[in-house]
């Protein structure tokens, strides 16, 4: 009989779900809702993987990982894996962060390197099946590399201007002008909107620096700096010599700006984007504990019948 696998790239906001034939031909697919236990809490994250699955598979597959947000932190894969093991008691099953999904959906190998730069930064190196981590501790500890952070700095920007420390500059303006109001006035919403209400005026630092605002270039530069940072200790620790880095996140988006930055910190090393949704990366996963190849025609065959 023809080997079905599964698997679950979960995040902050959505997660998916993919079913897919042992030649790598998707047979099922869905999105719930997001499924970060950190966020969630571990019950809640549990019961949208149970639903979720429950909804995808009739029947056991013979190969399940799951690449969660929040995956990799403190006991959350042992946690989550005892959840996911009730399910299934005899299937290959895997556990672990949402960047092994980043990295598998561009290496055939599985191995690789990863930097996300969204919301929040971190980076992530796998060599031998072994993750290394560096960064991605949070917005209160990272301190750069993020759009909270891009989105903290316009605002501090913003402030100093209204304090009569800084003049009037468009990272300033455009700030205002996206806020809707001073940044004075509006403190106690900015607050209460908490990281991702501050990390979505991350944009405007970019609309700053296409005009050479300096406040804006500093911001970029500085991060540029964490990025390549992170990247070159990863790899460092991991000892992983693959040149590619697959580079995830709103932050990499505009192509002209942050990606050539970090490019030009890190010599001999090359950035690259996915080119198929993480999910493919769980799948591939998913087919190496079910002992299946993970080829250029496994690859191929997804591309093919994956939904966009």
């Amino acid at each position: 009989m023809t080997k079905t696998i599964a698997g679950i790239d979960g995040g902050g906001t959505k997660t998916a779900f993919v079913l897919a034939r042992e030649d790598g031909t998707v047979l099922r697919q869905l999105v719930r809702g997001a499924s970060n236990p950190f966020d969630l809490g571990f019950e809640k994250a549990g019961e949208v993987l149970r639903e979720g699955l429950s909804a995808l598979c009739e029947n056991a597959p013979d190969g399940l990982f799951a690449g969660l947000s929040g995956g990799s932190s403190g006991d959350s894969s042992e946690r989550l894996y005892a959840m996911l093991r009730t399910l299934y008691p005899q299937t290959p099953l895997g556990v672990s962060s949402d960047m092994v999904n980043a990295i598998a959906s561009e290496s055939l190998s599985g191995d690789g390197c990863a930097v996300i730069a969204g919301t929040g930064s971190s980076a992530f190196a796998r060599l031998n099946g072994v993750l290394t981590r560096c960064g991605g501790w949070g917005y209160l500890f990272d301190g750069a590399g993020s759009g909270y952070d891009l989105g903290a700095g316009a605002i501090m920007h913003a402030l100093r201007v209204r304090d009569g420390r800084a003049e009037a500059s468009p990272l300033s303006e455009y700030l205002e002008e996206a806020l809707g109001g001073s940044p004075t006035a509006l403190l106690t919403d900015i607050y209460a909107k908490g990281k991702r209400y501050i990390a979505s005026f991350a944009p405007v630092v970019f609309r700053a620096y296409d005009v050479q605002d300096p406040t804006a270039v500093q911001l970029l530069e500085r991060t540029a700096d964490y990025l390549a940072e992170i990247v070159s200790t990863v790899r460092t620790r991991a000892g992983l010599t693959e040149p590619a880095v697959v580079c995830i996140g709103g932050l990499w988006t505009r192509r002209d700006v942050l990606p050539v930055m970090a490019g030009a910190r890190l010599p001999g090393l090359t950035l690259t984007f996915p080119s198929l949704p993480p999910v493919f990366g769980a799948v591939c996963e998913a087919a190496r504990l079910a002992g299946i190849p993970v080829t250029e025609n496994f690859r191929a065959r997804f591309r093919q019948s994956f939904n966009r």
